[in-house]
């Protein structure tokens, strides 16, 4: 299929989300509107990420990709390991008073299963690429649908692209074997 082709259907799902968003107004009413939101977003991050397929073709190594799923998923660690530390030197300083509650710490959880996943990612792109997305996905679905709403769909485009990296790779190992 060619890359204009490609482009068009991610360009279309981008189309299908936005005008269900302009329509979703006071005439829309949906028997629950997060689980509305959450395929909506999912459908415009799939349009996002087709028409992005597009860059494939400006970066032909896996190398370039490799760095690049790389540099994104140190910035993602970086920040969120701000607010870690910050939680924690207040845990320290006994600055909690409340108690977590078992949504709470499942949450956590699975972030910082996504976010080893994404550090995992460096040395074996499958296994974490693999975490990353299945933490990601358990989070989205049964925590908190935002958490993949705006800056949140971040991490697991980086998953993917260690999951490109690795099907690439692995493509090519097996053309050379073959050979």
């Amino acid at each position: 299929m060619k890359t204009t082709r490609i482009k068009a259907v991610g360009w279309l799902l981008i189309l299908l989300g936005a005008l269900v968003v302009i329509f979703s107004g006071k005439g829309f009413v949906a028997p629950n509107t997060g689980v509305v939101v959450r395929w909506i977003t999912l459908v415009v991050a799939v349009g996002v990420l087709i028409c992005l397929s597009g860059i494939w073709m400006l970066f032909r190594t896996v190398t370039t990709i490799r760095w690049i799923a790389r540099i994104l998923s140190v910035l993602i660690i970086l920040f969120w390991g701000i607010f870690i530390v910050a939680d924690f030197v207040g845990l320290i300083r006994g600055e909690h008073s409340w108690p977590l509650s078992m949504h709470d710490r499942m949450g956590m959880t699975l972030m910082f299963a996504w976010l080893l996943g994404l550090a995992l990612a460096w040395k074996w792109e499958l296994a974490g690429a693999t975490l990353t997305l299945a933490a990601i996905l358990i989070q989205a679905f049964f925590i908190n649908w935002r958490v993949v709403v705006g800056f949140g769909m971040l991490p697991p485009i980086a998953a993917l692209l260690f999951l490109l990296c690795w099907w690439t790779g692995r493509q090519s190992r097996q053309v050379k074997h073959d050979a």
